[in-house]
């Protein structure tokens, strides 16, 4: 799937998964919160260094329907 998001837009690319899925929900408009579990240390570390790549936020209605469609087959 990290595949499949930087192909639905290219802002959301990343090494890794978890990355690309939360570039995904910070830069969509209209997205205020996103939970994330995280049980140690380092699972914070981690998500606070996907906040230092800025990714701008915007309507992302398009990224998403690719994103969908892949899902899908189409």
């Amino acid at each position: 799937w990290k595949d499949a998001l930087s192909e639905a837009d290219s802002d959301w690319a990343s090494d890794r998964l978890s990355h690309s899925s939360l570039k995904a929900l910070q830069s969509t408009a209209g997205v205020s919160s996103v939970l994330v579990g995280m049980r140690q240390s380092l699972y914070v570390e981690d998500v606070m260094s996907v906040w230092d790549d800025y990714v701008p936020v915007q309507d992302r209605v398009e990224s998403w329907s690719r994103l969908q469609e892949r899902r899908e087959g189409r």
